[in-house]
Formats: structure tokens, C-alpha cells, sequence
């Protein structure tokens, strides 16, 4: 029984990287916090990459979610997550916990919004037109 707690070296992923099949690379991108400028960048140079290496179109993302709250557009990021699955030939979109809790505020739990408050919901919020009377 103890074996199964026993630790086993992790792989060392730079030495013996899995094999994703000829030409395809998964980006996996998280923890956007509202920060849309970043966002942007960030695509801008993984489709550079896609390009330069000379296969386009077999680049997935994996977005991991956690896409609003602290940052000041989390509205926008949302909104851009969208458009990029359009026309980003593979891409899977995760909802992350801050996501879940913000949906749950939305829906009246009051728990939720009070927890919501305190992890950046407040710039959330105001992404989406909320003033600061509002928020009062």
C-alpha cells in the first residue's frame, strides 16, 4: 500500500517534451485578470510564432481561465475571448474560479458578492459600466 505514496521523479518536460505530433504546439494561457492589453500582446506573439515556424493553423490554445476581475477589462477580455474563437483555428476555454464566482454573484448570492469584492470583482464590475455610486 505504501508504494502509492511514494514519490516519483517528475519527467523532465526540456529533455523528453511530449510528443504532440509533427508541427503542433498547444499554448496554454491563464490568470488574464481583466488585463486585455496583456492579453493582446500575448496572442500577437503566439500567432508570430505559428507563423515563423512555418505551420500555421495547427497552434491550439487552451484557455485556462480567470479571465476577469483585478484588471480594469474584464469586460473587454471576455469580449476578445470570444472573437478569438472565431477565428482561431483551435481553441478550448476554460472557466476558471473567478468566473464561477462572479456568475454565482450574478445570480444572487450574496455570499458569492460579498467573496467577489475581495478578489476584484469591484473593477469587474466597473468594466461593465457599474459607476462607483453604484458600488456604494
Amino acid at each position: 500500500m505504501l508504494r502509492w505514496f511514494r514519490s516519483k521523479p517528475a519527467p523532465n518536460l526540456l529533455l523528453d517534451p511530449p510528443d504532440l505530433g509533427e508541427g503542433r504546439r498547444v499554448y496554454a494561457i491563464g490568470d488574464v485578470h481583466g488585463r486585455l492589453d496583456l492579453l493582446k500582446r500575448l496572442i500577437d506573439k503566439i500567432a508570430e510564432d505559428d507563423t515563423a515556424r512555418g505551420t500555421p493553423g495547427k497552434t491550439e490554445l487552451v484557455m485556462l481561465g480567470d479571465f476577469v476581475d483585478r484588471g480594469p477589462e474584464s469586460a473587454g477580455v471576455l469580449d476578445y475571448v470570444m472573437r478569438l474563437r472565431e477565428w482561431w483555428p483551435a481553441i478550448t476555454c476554460l472557466q476558471g474560479n473567478h468566473e464561477e464566482v462572479f456568475l454565482m454573484a450574478a445570480r444572487g448570492d450574496e455570499a458569492a458578492l460579498r467573496f467577489m469584492t475581495r478578489i476584484g470583482g469591484r473593477e469587474t464590475l466597473l468594466s461593465y459600466g457599474a459607476t462607483e455610486t453604484d458600488l456604494d
